[in-house]
């Protein structure tokens, strides 16, 4: 795979990396990784019509999540990524807006990839 050096240093707002195809130079997958005081929102988790599905994965803390409007409750329980139990996934179809809110500090990654046809998503 050539390409570009995925090495970055992190930003200093709450979005700390976002690599897409772009900008990593492959095709399919974009990540981007948020780092969310309580009360912060990621708000660029937020593009319900673009096509594409999104996994968002808190690895640390909790953040409330609402998929268009509906508020799908919180998620995550870690105080770091080295505590057990594993980080808390919401899976999210392709034209459903999602947002991230921390109602503890937070550190959220959201990938997300191109779809094929949508399915609801279920809570």
């Amino acid at each position: 795979m050539g390409g570009r050096s995925l090495l970055r240093r992190p930003a200093a707002g709450p979005l700390v990396h976002a690599v897409d195809p772009s900008n990593a130079g492959w095709t399919w997958t974009s990540l981007e990784l948020h780092r969310l005081r309580n009360g912060d929102r990621a708000a660029s988790v937020g593009a319900a019509a673009d096509g594409r599905e999104r996994l968002v994965l808190v690895l640390e803390g909790t953040a409330r999540i609402e998929l268009d409007g509906v508020d799908a409750g919180p998620v995550g329980t870690r105080a770091s990524v080295f505590d057990g139990p594993p980080a808390g996934v919401v899976l999210v179809a392709p034209g459903v807006g999602v947002v991230a809110t921390a109602t503890r500090d937070a550190l959220v990654a959201v990938a997300s990839a191109p779809a094929g046809p949508a399915h609801r998503t279920a809570v």
